[in-house]
């Protein structure tokens, strides 16, 4: 019988000369689901750990970021050429001179990480290293599924959240819709179909730093960093059951009515609050992404704590985001779109015509608002533009146009 006592580590697996190991890596994405009218302008850095764990000098390291389809297929990639790696170098992190700003359709992506040297590598299973993402109709999300569900380990009330990042570049306007969780408990605590909780959406001020120290006020729940701006609160239905997913609309704390408007480019954290007897709850996580290098579930006891349970715990907490009209209160001349021809079956084929170079937003949405395609065009002036829309089901939809001077919005017929 085999123990550890019996395995030399020097004589029976001596260090090999050749020994790259790819470390902890950025994870691109500021959220793992994004709306498609949200993700253009989240511009993808690439950057990661590297060590030398061999006995040799590596020579010409390559160090390699790409996005790929959820299938493989590549999209863009960039990488970094180290003319030498000395031995023992230890989790070094370098960066990728290059970013990608991802004006991609709905879809499952990957960001993918590979190292490669001269010498061939002895140990190839740390030599590469991959991440999912997605491009949503109207989701943000930091997980795609729940896995299991924690809280921390002295009791007291507490709350969870997840920051968001909105697009800086639309010439439309959104607003949060719902906000979607989950969470689990132990019924000798506290039956499930007797939880109560808060939802909080904070807009998270222009001028905070969370890298800096000092950048953000952490010591109170209503930080004075943060803007309270939408509320919801929860009752568990006699249905619950743990894990199960549950959704509620977004109010505005000071008319009540559903729907946030957000501000394009700003920061939210969207926060659910578990207190009295429902300190004892267990919010639901998910580890299959790390974000290790950026601010993404937070948690609040005494504190906000930035890092939340771990880089690699991200709360179950979406939010939903949807146009905030689909009329047209300035509406722009009939003439600056038109839908050639109508109906359509293949794709969507619009006629812009500005007089002027003139920066838009393109939207389609379904009949809800809810986005399908979004694109930011520049100086456009006569235009055709085109949009596949084969994926749709047979029915109504929006074509939107948005400037700075109004919009127009047109319904076509899909067939």
């Amino acid at each position: 019988m085999w123990n550890l006592d019996d395995i030399s580590l020097t004589e029976s697996n001596p260090t090999p000369a050749n020994d790259i190991a790819l470390g902890d890596f950025f994870y691109s994405p500021s959220s793992l689901a994004q709306p498609v009218s949200q993700i253009a302008t989240d511009t993808f850095g690439f950057g990661a750990d590297l060590s030398n764990r061999g006995s040799a000098e590596q020579t010409n390291v390559v160090l390699r970021g790409s996005v790929t389809t959820d299938t493989d297929v590549e999209i863009w990639a960039d990488s970094l050429v180290l003319p030498s790696l000395a031995v023992g170098v230890t989790d070094s992190f370098f960066s990728l001179p290059n970013s990608y700003a991802p004006e991609l359709p709905l879809g499952a992506y990957k960001i993918k990480y590979s190292v490669r040297a001269d010498a061939l590598d002895e140990r190839l299973g740390d030599n590469s290293a991959q991440s999912p993402f997605l491009v949503t109709a109207s989701t943000f999300s930091k997980e795609v599924v729940p896995q299991f569900a924690t809280l921390p380990a002295d009791p007291a009330d507490w709350y969870v959240a997840n920051m968001y990042q909105m697009s800086a570049g639309s010439l439309d306007q959104y607003q949060v819709g719902l906000a979607q969780f989950a969470f689990a408990t132990d019924p000798a605590e506290l039956p499930v179909a007797d939880v109560e909780a808060n939802i909080y959406l904070f807009r998270v001020g222009d001028d905070v730093d969370f890298e800096v120290v000092g950048g953000f006020d952490a010591s109170n729940f209503f930080s004075s960093d943060l803007e309270w701006v939408g509320f919801a609160p929860y009752a568990a239905p006699d249905t619950m059951a743990n894990f199960l997913l549950q959704t509620t609309p977004v109010l505005d704390p000071n008319s009540g009515a559903e729907g946030v408007l957000l501000d394009n480019g700003a920061r939210y954290i969207l926060a659910i609050e578990y207190a009295g007897a429902n300190n004892v709850v267990r919010h639901a996580f998910n580890d299959d992404v790390n974000m290790l290098f950026q601010v993404s579930t937070l948690v609040f006891t005494d504190q906000w704590y930035l890092a939340g349970f771990g880089s690699d715990l991200n709360a179950v907490l979406r939010m939903s985001i949807r146009l905030v009209t689909t009329t047209d209160n300035k509406p722009l001349a009939e003439t600056s779109m038109k839908i050639v021809p109508n109906p359509v079956v293949d794709a969507v084929n619009l006629a812009v015509n500005f007089d002027k170079p003139t920066d838009a937003t393109i939207t389609i949405a379904d009949m809800t608002g809810r986005v399908i395609v979004v694109q930011d065009r520049q100086g456009l002036t006569q235009e055709n533009l085109n949009y596949p829309v084969a994926q749709l089901a047979p029915g109504t939809y929006l074509a939107r146009i948005a400037t700075a001077e109004g919009t127009l919005t047109k319904k076509f017929v899909k067939m």
